[in-house]
C-alpha cells in the first residue's frame, strides 16, 4: 500500500473525501496543513561589513585559483614581513607613536 498527500481547497474538502472513501481499500485522513515558514528577510550590511564579505569572498576565490595553479599565493613568511613592514611605517622602528 502507499501513501499520498494532496492539498484540497476548503469548500471541496467534503465532496473529494466522500469520493476516496468509495474506493475499497481507500482510507482517509485528515492532517493539518503546515505553512512554509517566512523566509527571513535579509539584513542590511553596514558598509564595513560588506566590504568584509567581499573581501572573504575574493579571499576565497583566490584560493580555488591557487588549488588549481592559476597563481601563487604568499607564504605565511612573506605575510609576516609585510605586516611588520606596514607596522614600521606606521608606528616607527620601536612600535609605538
Amino acid at each position: 500500500m502507499r501513501q499520498f498527500t494532496i492539498t484540497v481547497p476548503e469548500d471541496r474538502l467534503r465532496r473529494i473525501q466522500k469520493l476516496l472513501r468509495q474506493e475499497p481499500g481507500v482510507t482517509v485522513s485528515r492532517s493539518r496543513v503546515v505553512e512554509a515558514p517566512e523566509t527571513p528577510k535579509k539584513k542590511k550590511l553596514t558598509r564595513q561589513q560588506q566590504e568584509w564579505v567581499d573581501d572573504l569572498k575574493q579571499s576565497l576565490v583566490d584560493v580555488e585559483r591557487h588549488q588549481r595553479g592559476e597563481i601563487e599565493l604568499q607564504s605565511f613568511d612573506e605575510f609576516m614581513k609585510e605586516m611588520d613592514a606596514e607596522h614600521e611605517a606606521h608606528w616607527g622602528k620601536g612600535g609605538s607613536k
